[in-house]
């Protein structure tokens, strides 16, 4: 019971930790994206 439940906080957390590289990643893009079309504009 108790290694089942470190399993899924296992998975649970490595979920989490994709999901906060994604958000990330997403942010930079458009961040990047807003920069540089600021600039040509």
């Amino acid at each position: 019971m108790h290694r089942h439940l470190m399993t899924l906080h296992g998975v649970a957390a490595s979920i989490h930790g994709f999901v906060a590289t994604r958000f990330v990643t997403t942010l930079v893009v458009m961040a990047l994206l807003f920069g540089f079309g600021y600039w040509v504009l």
